[in-house]
């Protein structure tokens, strides 16, 4: 879905077409993350999906590390900060997954939770820019939990950060702004 848009900004199609729907103008708010992705691909010589998987790859890498520190800077010890990336991927629902695949009920599936939340990891293996947004949000968090870090310049890159994330993915907006 977010491929064909991508490929479509490195044709110059300014307002890409809707993916499943020929003719019809994509009516989605995220654009400027898969233009993002149109340049990084364009820059690289390589197809989206290729582009998307090592995107999405440095993002995950950089939200573990993110959660080690923001786990070391709340004072945290050593296993602390060893598990908080494997914790912070889990989700926000890891008993309700562990009940879906343990006891599942057909007919009512989302009593355990919703599965496109749980596990967390699942956003890094999809094509998409939430990714982004995730990781920039972990960056608002990591500096606002450092020691000091209310001083002008930290300000300053929080709020590129915030700016960041309504520009590259503004359906977590919200939530970044009730981080601060």
């Amino acid at each position: 879905l977010h491929a064909d848009a991508a490929y479509m900004f490195v044709r110059g199609d300014l307002v890409p077409e809707a993916p499943t729907l020929a003719g019809v103008r994509m009516a989605y708010p995220v654009w400027s993350g898969l233009v993002f992705e149109a340049i990084h691909s364009y820059l690289v010589q390589t197809p989206p999906q290729v582009t998307y998987v090592w995107s999405n790859l440095f993002l995950l890498i950089a939200v573990c590390g993110l959660a080690a520190g923001v786990a070391k800077e709340l004072g945290g010890g050593l296993a602390a900060q060893a598990s908080s990336g494997i914790f912070v991927l889990l989700g926000t629902n890891p008993v309700g997954y562990l009940l879906v695949n343990l006891i599942p009920l057909h007919k009512l599936p989302q009593i355990w939770g919703d599965e496109r939340y749980t596990p967390w990891v699942n956003k890094f293996m999809l094509f998409g820019p939430m990714t982004m947004g995730i990781a920039l949000t972990m960056a608002i968090i990591y500096l606002l939990a450092r020691p000091g870090s209310l001083r002008r310049e930290a300000l300053i890159i929080v709020g590129l950060l915030l700016c960041s994330i309504g520009l590259f993915y503004p359906l977590l907006f919200p939530s970044a702004c009730g981080v601060l």
